[in-house]
């Protein structure tokens, strides 16, 4: 089954994480930085990689010859649009540096390591890559690797190891101690356990749909979206009322909202009518990738030229700096993701 409503869902986590920075970059000040919030977007990603992920994938599980075409697929589907957007951002660098003098990128030195490491999504900080937001796809590869024990394994032994993981990563929370690797810092992130959460909700709803009537339904969305707006809120106005931990924080109101839209849209007769609002909010959520990927580039340079130029109020750059990256996003989409992502699924069905 394919749940359009989850797509459109990915395409408002994308929304959420372009608003904040552009929030952040035309300044932290405006709206009184409601719009900060939206990196919020990046849990919100984190669960529905890991529905999405175990929902598709759920009978291949305990397949071990299902491993290689699963781990083949999944990479297909970050690096090479990836490597295009990375080269892009570098072209764009060097362009503007050697027109104007101005370095574009300076958040990370571009030294032979880093590109590679850049490149590799290899563990790296926050912050350590040509594409700022990429941090996140070090966490989405790892996860792939992982969720490739269940299907390399026995299912009591994946589930084991599950376990495992998560007692780990809980126990490595609270036990104060020495400065992690960047590789043990991936290992034990509680960010890991938000990809959990989101196969959690794959489960309940391919296995367990049946326990869960309309009432249930409603009340998985109203509590979540109540939830989640309550940290908002919470996280707006500094009011620490809720836990400071982002995974439970923003994690679990997640957590309901892609289970309680995949159960309601699991249990609708009217799947297949689609208007124009929600054709536009599908065609986002295929989007996503690329406008997720893109969008901070764009932002520093519109930002930084309005800043010299004076042109707009920072209400209308905010607005402007929205569509043009919206656009940009979805051209990106169009024009290089849709047609590469074709051509490497016909080029390995020929093989």
């Amino acid at each position: 089954m394919v749940f359009h409503n989850i797509q459109i869902l990915r395409g408002v986590a994308a929304i959420l994480v372009l608003v904040c920075h552009t929030n952040l970059m035309v300044g932290p000040e405006l709206f009184g930085g409601f719009f900060l919030i939206g990196w919020s977007g990046v849990h919100f990603f984190f669960v529905l990689s890991g529905f999405i992920i175990f929902y598709t994938n759920y009978r291949s599980c305990s397949s071990p010859s299902q491993f290689l075409p699963y781990l083949g697929k999944r990479l297909r589907r970050i690096y090479p649009v990836y490597w295009i957007y990375c080269i892009g951002a570098l072209v764009v660098h060097f362009v503007i540096f050697q027109l104007s003098g101005w370095s574009l990128i300076t958040w990370v030195d571009l030294n032979a390591l880093e590109v590679v490491k850049s490149f590799s999504l290899w563990p790296i900080q926050s912050t350590k890559t040509i594409i700022p937001v990429a941090w996140t796809l070090t966490y989405e590869a790892f996860f792939y690797l992982m969720f490739g024990l269940f299907i390399l394994l026995p299912k009591n032994v994946s589930l084991g190891l599950a376990l495992v993981w998560v007692i780990v990563i809980v126990f490595s929370y609270f036990m104060a101690g020495r400065e992690k690797t960047p590789l043990e810092t991936l290992i034990v992130s509680e960010l890991n356990l938000e990809f959990i959460l989101g196969c959690l909700a794959g489960y309940l709803v391919k296995t367990k749909k049946h326990l869960f009537g309309k009432g249930w339904i409603r009340g998985f969305l109203v509590f979540g979206t109540l939830s989640l707006a309550f940290a908002w809120i919470s996280e707006w106005k500094n009011l620490f009322v809720v836990s400071e931990t982002t995974q439970l924080k923003f994690g679990l109101p997640f957590f309901f909202i892609v289970l309680g839209t995949a159960l309601h849209e699991q249990a609708s007769d009217s799947v297949s009518t689609f208007g124009v609002v929600k054709r536009f909010g599908i065609y986002l959520g295929d989007a996503s990738y690329s406008i997720y990927l893109i969008h901070f580039i764009p932002i520093v340079i519109l930002v930084a030229l309005n800043s010299k130029l004076g042109l707009v109020s920072a209400w209308v750059e905010f607005a402007l700096i929205l569509i043009v990256v919206l656009v940009l996003g979805c051209l990106s989409f169009n024009m290089i993701e849709r047609p590469l992502t074709k051509r490497l699924q016909i080029s390995f069905a020929k093989q």
